[in-house]
């Protein structure tokens, strides 16, 4: 009896120890600039129909982003959708390569399991916009998919690790592949303090370790919220040793 109850304990232990990882909420961006519009085009590509543009603005009080996505030509959905798209950390370079735009804008370095709850935006990786707010659909024989919608989570204020202006944005295939891509470029407004220059559309800006949410200062005033995975683990470890 000793014994199983020592088993049991131990693996108990182990199940705490496995969801001791610390999990972030992103906090609610606020400040963000009114009038300043960001715009991202995707890539005229010989291998895809996928065109389109993602255009960003400060949210009502300059609260979060207000996102109006419209794209098209994506292929038969029942081999390759649904569709997904995200903001990556890097801009796409000149040579137009979409896997050098790295990974999903991250700050808070959630990583991509597990997948995001769109109930719950806040646990999401910042740039998880389909994620958040549904996947590409009903997209056949050229459709277009058209969608504006208010994300609480992102910058259009350079500074904080949620700044997306100049970074990127990428359209998945459901295996993963990136179908498509483009950057954001400053299209209306002043541009935010220490941010770049308006870009010409087809430009692209060289990736840089400023341009990285990891090398940004802390990504938002005020204080992130800190989910409790960790203090299951203690609860799972008490009960081990309430069981031993």
């Amino acid at each position: 009896m000793r014994s199983t109850a020592a088993i049991l304990a131990c693996s108990l232990v182990g199940a705490g120890l496995s969801v001791a990882k610390e999990f972030v909420e992103a906090p609610v961006v606020k400040g963000n600039p009114e009038g300043v519009v960001y715009r991202a085009t995707l890539l005229d590509k010989d291998n895809t129909e996928v065109r389109g543009t993602v255009e960003a603005t400060a949210g009502p009080g300059g609260e979060g982003v207000t996102f109006s996505v419209d794209v098209s030509g994506f292929p038969d959905e029942k081999e390759f959708g649904p569709f997904s798209y995200h903001i990556h950390d890097q801009p796409v370079p000149e040579d137009g390569n979409c896997t050098k735009t790295l990974a999903h804008l991250d700050p808070f370095q959630r990583g991509e399991d597990p997948v995001c709850d769109k109930d719950k935006p806040a646990t999401c990786q910042v740039g998880d916009l389909s994620g958040k707010f549904g996947s590409i659909s009903d997209v056949a024989d050229g459709k277009h998919f058209t969608q504006t919608y208010h994300d609480l989570y992102t910058s259009t204020r350079h500074g904080p690790g949620a700044f997306f202006g100049n970074r990127s944005v990428v359209f998945h295939y459901k295996d993963k592949f990136r179908v498509n891509c483009g950057n954001f470029v400053l299209v209306k407004g002043e541009p935010p303090a220490g941010n770049h220059s308006v870009l010409p559309t087809g430009a692209y800006p060289t990736p840089s370790a400023t341009s990285s949410p990891t090398a940004s200062p802390p990504p938002f005033e005020g204080t992130a919220n800190r989910v409790g995975a960790l203090s299951v683990g203690v609860m799972l470890a008490g009960v081990a040793a309430l069981v031993w």
